[in-house]
């Protein structure tokens, strides 16, 4: 499993998130936060056993913890729903939307608001072999470390 270790340690320090130095403060390198602070909230949930299998529901337990990160590293920006980053997600090879029962998901699938998201989408879920990986211990704290490292500010870095 370290083979596959290595490959989501990369893979979680390239996500694809767009620049934007209108919308995002150097103290990110001018990139949206969303998707890190939505993983490192999800992995936090498997370590804390409230996801004990690899299915992530869009709880208001997990919403809380991502609006509590977002207020504690972020204070004087508006907190962004979490709904965007579940849906951008998908253009990461790990990440998988389950829609609810008779929905069908486009492509390019986006939601407004965390309502209009679980309205279409039941959940989502981590490729196969990377969900074994979160639920080690030693190795979510690696892949959660990675994604601070990467993404967070440097004085978040430093606690």
């Amino acid at each position: 499993m370290c083979g596959k270790l290595d490959c989501y340690l990369k893979q979680f320090t390239i996500l694809r998130i767009i620049k934007d130095s209108d919308r995002w403060p150097s103290a990110v390198n001018f990139r949206s936060p969303q998707k890190p602070l939505l993983l490192i909230s999800v992995i936090d949930h498997i370590g804390l056993g409230r996801i004990n299998r690899n299915f992530i529901e869009l709880t208001d337990n997990l919403e809380e913890r991502y609006h509590q990160y977002w207020k504690s590293i972020y204070p004087d920006m508006a907190i962004q729903s979490m709904a965007e980053p579940f849906c951008q997600l998908v253009d990461e090879p790990f990440w998988k939307l389950v829609p609810q029962s008779g929905q069908v998901l486009d492509v390019d699938f986006s939601a407004d608001s965390l309502d209009d998201l679980r309205e279409r989408v039941f959940g989502a879920r981590f490729s196969d072999d990377l969900y074994p990986l979160l639920v080690m211990e030693t190795h979510r704290e690696k892949l959660r470390a990675a994604l601070v490292s990467q993404y967070l500010p440097t004085s978040v870095n430093r606690k």
